[in-house]
């Protein structure tokens, strides 16, 4: 009997520490998008961006992922705080071990372009796996296009092929376009059993640059599309339950940056990466 009450008492304390953290969960989900809200000043708030990094420091001290890759943006960009590129990767990481996928892509990005940190394309393209593999578009396109140009390890045509053919079935039509063409290209090349046309095209698609200059603040970033009541910054995140913190920033220098789609796939705009 005392077995029972025993196994009863566990439940119970279990079952009210499983409330507890649901509760924690959507209080900071509720203070993620009251930063947002401060952010990009929606609803007839007024722009707060001061208040909007305080609010997702508090989050982020509390462990809140979204929040942390939110504010890493900001820090990086010098969005309502000061530049602090060591710092925002810092964030992205610590928010890229909780298994945001976001975060994942965006550390991965600071590797590939040297924000942050030293340029550092083989861990780069070691990082963007995790996130492409677990279904992000951004990171699926970012890969395929680095393992075609051979840009942190072996150049292998079939393996971006296969990349590139997931970021075409995404959710981001603009992007799926431009990864199924590099994928077409790709097929006409491995067709013609001539791999270096391959090469050539994405060498020179390497110097173009998509859009923003290479230097300068955040002034591109505009409020979320489907910010408020509905739309993605509602809520549904890349790693669970929590709202999207997607800042979506394009790199614009370096090899890979300068081939990596220029607009947000959920409308945030295009952040500048700073060196």
């Amino acid at each position: 009997m005392r077995g029972v009450r025993g196994a009863i008492a566990i439940c119970l304390v279990l079952c009210q520490a499983s409330v507890a953290l649901a509760q924690d969960a959507a209080a900071l989900d509720a203070l993620f998008r009251q930063a947002v809200t401060r952010e990009y000043g929606l609803g007839g708030t007024k722009q707060d961006l001061m208040d909007a990094a305080r609010l997702y420091e508090q989050a982020v001290r509390q462990g809140h992922a979204p929040s942390m890759v939110r504010l890493g943006y900001m820090r990086q960009v010098g969005k309502g705080v000061p530049v602090d590129l060591p710092g925002a990767l810092a964030l992205y990481s610590e928010a890229g071990r909780s298994g945001n996928r976001e975060a994942q892509y965006m550390e991965a990005l600071c590797y590939a372009v040297g924000v942050g940190t030293r340029k550092d394309s083989v861990t780069a393209r070691r990082l963007m796996l995790a996130p492409a593999d677990a279904g992000h578009q951004d990171a699926q396109y970012a890969l395929g296009i680095m393992i075609a140009l051979g840009d942190g390890g072996p150049k292998r045509e079939a393996a971006a092929r296969r990349w590139l053919d997931r970021a075409a079935s995404g959710p981001d039509r603009e992007l799926a376009a431009k990864a199924a063409t590099q994928r077409d290209r790709i097929d006409k090349s491995l067709f013609a059993q001539d791999t270096s046309g391959t090469a050539a095209l994405l060498g020179i698609l390497a110097f173009i640059v998509v859009g923003g200059a290479a230097s300068g603040g955040g002034a591109g970033d505009s409020a979320p599309a489907g910010a408020g009541s509905s739309g993605p910054w509602a809520g549904g995140s890349s790693s669970g339950s929590s709202p999207s913190s997607r800042p979506m920033a394009t790199p614009q220098s370096g090899n890979l940056g300068r081939i990596l789609h220029g607009e947000s796939a959920m409308g945030i705009g295009r952040p500048v990466w700073r060196h």
